[in-house]
């Protein structure tokens, strides 16, 4: 306790005590707000490239299950199917349109209610005996993009105070051995 009083005493008396501690919070205040913009912008870029690579995933692995599916019209199977793509990381809402002469045909698994949607939608394609491709349908699929704003917004506030305490503990240990 007489130590802190010390400081307090010290940097009411001395002027450069004060200036570098003024100048050391205001470096580290720029290099707070710097850093957090830096890791923000890397982390929402990181969540889009985990996005994209989970559209990728869905087109090569389950999309031709998806087509197979409706060019057999096995609803079971179709639902398995979606199932699948549902669990996939922050999907919220598949849609199947099957197209059946004039009448379309709508399947669909999630929550369709979503406040900031990413919807991404595939052909669904099958080859017939002759090697000529038909489409059959199409797959959206919507990822809900609030829940990586959460995500977004929780390790903001991390990277946050833990650059704030880093850089509390540097001014401190500044003042304290400038004193």
């Amino acid at each position: 306790m007489k130590s802190v009083l010390a400081l307090i005493d010290i940097l009411k008396h001395s002027l450069l005590s004060r200036r570098i501690l003024w100048y050391t919070l205001t470096y580290g205040l720029i290099v707070i707000l710097i850093s957090s913009i830096a890791q923000l912008y890397w982390s929402y870029q990181s969540e889009l490239k985990e996005l994209e690579n989970t559209f990728v995933l869905i087109e090569k692995s389950h999309v031709p299950g998806i087509a197979a599916s409706v060019y057999a019209l096995d609803e079971e199977q179709l639902n398995i199917h979606m199932e699948g793509v549902l669990y996939s990381r922050d999907v919220a809402y598949l849609e199947v349109v099957q197209f059946s002469g004039d009448q379309q045909i709508v399947s669909s698994i999630g929550h369709s209610d979503l406040s900031s949607p990413l919807i991404r939608t595939f052909s669904l394609e099958q080859a017939n005996l002759d090697g000529v491709i038909s489409r059959y349908g199409m797959l959206s699929v919507a990822v809900d993009m609030s829940k990586v704003y959460q995500r977004l917004w929780s390790n903001g506030w991390k990277f946050l105070l833990m650059t704030v305490a880093v850089v509390g503990v540097i001014a401190f240990g500044v003042f304290l051995f400038s004193a």
